[in-house]
């Protein structure tokens, strides 16, 4: 296959890891790419090294913004893009060589979207096994129903745009919710319904290495409520549209508020966390008695593992 892609790489401050990230995408098996690097308004030296790696390669393409965020950088990255395919890398994190070459081999005429399995690095931890995310040994191909029960269970498929690769023409005008996090949510779910079949690659390609000092660190902080905006926003689509995944949707969303409690209780807590929190309890548990016959719900929860949150 000779089409090309574009891989957009938004930045913002991450000098320590950028040339890892950039090194990755550059040395793909799968060479016909348009490398987008989308400096968010960095006061680092990520904007230099960006600026570096432009005069080494001729992919590559270099955007100067002031800062407005992740979702701003990615949605300006895919109005410039060229590619009949598109796909995404968080500049902290870097990819397998053969990466884009898994993922487009396995695109055909009925696959609109090709994923494969996120191995996760964490800063602390000890063990050498590595972690796996929606994970498969072997390919796989869902149709949209069943893509969109998986994406809701966080089972083989997740909501991370980094995993993916995406045919340009099912993403049409759809973007990024500007100035919000967690805007994966809302971006893959709304693409996917677009699509025909999802095919999953069945190989770990994608390393997402966590940082404590990243949007998505260990801090609490208001704005990660958009997660459950979005997966509210979610389910009460699925309720008019998949009646038949209102289960799955269920699941999804309690699962949501209580990893969001358990998050806000590890950072520092202050007067307004607090009160975030209690207002999640009392939701959490109304929940959760109301799908008390939901086998996803009480196969992962018991009032015991909800205790935890309280």
């Amino acid at each position: 296959m000779s089409e090309l892609i574009s891989v957009i790489v938004p930045i913002y401050n991450v000098e320590l890891y950028l040339k890892r990230c950039i090194d990755s995408i550059l040395c793909q098996t799968y060479e016909n790419l348009e490398i987008i690097l989308i400096d968010d308004g960095s006061t680092d030296e990520s904007g230099k090294i960006c600026d570096e790696y432009q005069t080494m390669d001729k992919r590559i393409k270099v955007i100067h913004t002031k800062n407005r965020g992740a979702a701003n950088a990615r949605n300006c990255g895919i109005n410039l893009a060229k590619g009949e395919y598109i796909g995404f890398v968080d500049s902290d994190d870097y990819i397998k060589k053969d990466m884009y070459g898994s993922l487009i081999f396995s695109m055909n005429e009925e696959i609109d979207i090709t994923c494969c399995t996120r191995e996760i690095k964490r800063n602390s931890q000890r063990r050498n096994e590595p972690v796996y995310r929606c994970a498969l040994n072997k390919k796989k191909i869902f149709t949209k129903e069943e893509a969109l029960k998986e994406l809701l269970l966080y089972r083989y498929l997740s909501f991370s745009v980094c995993t993916k690769l995406f045919k340009r023409k099912v993403i049409g005008n759809i973007r990024f919710p500007k100035g919000k996090t967690c805007e994966d949510i809302p971006f893959t779910y709304m693409v996917l319904k677009r699509a025909q079949n999802v095919a999953h690659v069945g190989k770990p390609l994608y390393v997402n290495c966590q940082r404590n000092d990243s949007t998505s660190g260990c801090q609490f902080h208001k704005g990660k409520l958009a997660g459950i905006y979005f997966e509210r926003k979610i389910l009460n689509d699925v309720k008019k549209l998949y009646p038949s995944l209102i289960p799955e949707a269920n699941y999804m969303y309690l699962n949501c508020l209580y990893n969001m409690i358990i998050h806000i209780k590890q950072s520092d807590l202050d007067k307004n966390s607090r009160k975030i929190i209690r207002k999640m309890r009392v939701e959490l548990m109304w929940f959760y008695v109301k799908n008390l016959k939901n086998e996803h719900i009480i196969s992962h929860y018991s009032i015991r593992v909800l205790l935890n949150c309280l």
